[in-house]
């Protein structure tokens, strides 16, 4: 048996496990590509592809900062260009340490609002000349439906809110009257809406859409709706982003492989 401790067998086992192909093993050591094959066998060293021993040689013993950048940047090619890796490898990484790597990697949408800020306030401004005030949200529901600005449908509640975080933002925001009381309804801040995401995200076992959410909602009154939630954001991948260290842990990915379709408590 040949000793493991053999110098020879030491340089060629370094060679390999820093995932070298056998012809550039063979150029490094002077002998031919036939040559490294009988060596491997000789020295009882596994043979693994080159492929498989080229990822393991990138990434093991970072597998915690791999994560970690991943982590703060949401991005496999960010994160190799940081730390000098192949994209390839930083996904094969994030794909079996990080749950759900997906929701992390959405990219923010960035496109031009068919309506400016003052375009919404200006419809709310004339609709409630003909509307009783305060205006209700249905009440400019039915008044928009069918009419058209300039050529384009008449901007719609929902597009309100979701610009202005809420109905009476919106009111408040082009100068109309609201309920003194604000009414029943509830005010949240962002840890609210980032736990009631988070709730959602582990009761069906999956990141909530903007939809999935919503009927998710629609059982359990007192939580945020997603227009509400909205304000909070630039998109709702970024609160779901936000949500993700409640449901999965703020280290996700250092306890190794595991399962990304299970939630974790």
């Amino acid at each position: 048996m040949i000793p493991i401790a053999d110098p020879r067998r030491v340089r060629l086992a370094s060679l390999y496990g820093q995932g070298l192909a056998n012809r550039e093993i063979a150029a490094e050591l002077g002998i031919s590509k036939e040559r490294v094959r009988q060596l491997l066998l000789r020295y009882e060293i596994p043979i693994v592809p080159v492929r498989e021993r080229r990822y393991l040689a990138a990434v093991e013993g970072r597998e915690a900062e791999v994560v970690a950048e991943f982590l703060r940047l949401r991005s496999d090619a960010a994160v190799a260009r940081r730390l000098g890796l192949q994209e390839q490898h930083v996904r094969r990484l994030i794909d079996a340490r990080v749950p759900e790597a997906d929701v992390l990697r959405r990219k923010k949408r960035s496109h031009r609002p068919l309506y400016t800020d003052q375009e919404l306030i200006t419809a709310l401004q004339e609709a409630a000349l003909d509307l009783p005030s305060p205006m209700g949200y249905q009440a400019f529901k039915d008044w928009v439906a069918g009419r058209q600005r300039s050529g384009l449908p008449w901007p719609g509640p929902q597009v309100v809110l979701l610009r202005f975080g809420g109905w009476r933002r919106a009111l408040v925001r082009a100068g109309l009257p609201v309920n003194r009381g604000g009414g029943p309804h509830a005010t949240y801040d962002l840890q609210d809406v980032v736990a009631a995401i988070a709730a959602a995200w582990r009761e069906l076992g999956r990141c909530p859409s903007v939809t999935g959410y919503e009927a998710w909602r629609a059982r359990r009154p007192g939580l945020p709706a997603p227009a509400t939630a909205r304000h909070f954001g630039e998109s709702w991948d970024d609160l779901v982003a936000a949500a993700y260290p409640l449901v999965y842990g703020p280290s996700a990915g250092d306890g190794g492989d595991r399962d990304p379709a299970q939630p974790g408590h």
